[in-house]
């Protein structure tokens, strides 16, 4: 009887037959819509890659090092394994991902330090880490801490709750240990913010965006108060009830009526204007990753959820539910 495999070697196992089956840029811009530009695949080489891959910035850092550094600022240099306070460079890598994961830590795990309840905390969780390896300055093993941020952006992102774990038994018989699954609920909303996961260059164009669409939205709603305004006060004003007195302000109604209006195509027209000249001289951003809106600000709206009902790792049923387009079933 053939095992049972789980979502995510059933996911990872069918992208990897994918991504060699479309390979190449042809393959690339065949399965997008309306198009890629060569500048916005930033490395991507297959379809699969283009659609669901991130490229992954990891730096690591030698603690050891860089904690005696910065206690030697400002005073005599301290020895460092009977050398000078050197802080070890950080190195640098890019790794390809097709999926983040959420790290679930807490819940019945007294020995975790670290509660989840979201699914933001757990990725950011899954991004940082330590490691042990060695350091050039020191001449040994060191502790290292690892980080992770994303440096390409994708269409679609795969979110893996890591639920299943491999638990030691020092305790049986055979000390071979047992699959488990961690039952903890962990929330997530309709829209994934990417910002804090993302380098500090994929971050300043976001952030350019989304300061622009935030003082659009506040130009818009202060051109809606004033508007309110000003008919308020068209209300307020009291009538003359001389007939003199009416002709005069009927005069004047008309008269500030057609500045009022003349006014205010006049500024409809300095607006325009200047909105205009802004976008001209504004430099276009550079891509984040293929196929992205020009306008993207980071944020991916759920579409797809896959859960597995049991307690048995071994067992249990996969379920799945899609969000469906207006008038289709």
């Amino acid at each position: 009887q053939p095992m049972q495999k789980d979502a995510e070697e059933f996911y990872s196992g069918v992208l990897t037959i994918a991504a060699a089956e479309t390979a190449g840029p042809e393959a690339i811009k065949r399965g997008f819509k309306d198009g890629v530009e060569d500048r916005e695949l930033l490395g991507a080489a297959n379809l699969v890659d283009a659609v669901f891959g991130m490229k992954m910035e990891e730096t690591l850092t030698c603690d050891e090092t860089a904690a005696v550094a910065a206690s030697a600022e400002g005073s005599e240099a301290m020895d460092v394994d009977g050398g000078e306070a050197t802080a070890e460079p950080p190195v640098k890598s890019y790794d390809l991902h097709r999926k983040l994961v959420c790290n679930i830590q807490g819940g019945s795990d007294t020995s975790s330090q670290t509660n989840i309840n979201h699914v933001a905390e757990g990725i950011a969780l899954a991004l940082s880490g330590k490691i042990e390896k060695r350091s050039e300055v020191l001449g040994r093993d060191a502790v290292w801490s690892r980080s992770q941020r994303i440096a390409r952006l994708p269409p679609i992102i795969t979110v893996q709750f890591g639920r299943f774990y491999w638990k030691q038994t020092p305790d049986s018989q055979d000390h071979a240990g047992v699959k488990c699954k961690v039952m903890k609920p962990v929330a997530f909303s309709g829209t994934l913010d990417v910002y804090e996961f993302c380098t500090e260059e994929i971050q300043k164009v976001l952030k350019k965006l989304r300061d622009k669409a935030l003082a659009e939205e506040e130009d818009r709603i202060n051109k809606k108060l004033r508007g309110e305004r000003e008919d308020k006060e068209g209300e307020g004003e009291a009538m003359d009830t001389s007939e003199e007195g009416k002709d005069g302000e009927a005069k004047k109604e008309e008269k500030g009526a057609a500045s009022s209006e003349a006014a205010g195509e006049e500024d409809a027209e300095d607006a325009a204007l200047k909105a205009a000249l802004a976008m001209s001289m504004e430099e276009p951003s550079p891509p984040v990753g293929p196929g992205l809106p020009a306008d993207f600000k980071g944020y991916y709206e759920l579409f797809a959820v896959v859960t597995h009902k049991g307690r048995d790792a071994d067992g249990g049923h996969y379920m799945g539910w899609v969000k469906a387009q207006q008038g289709t079933s």
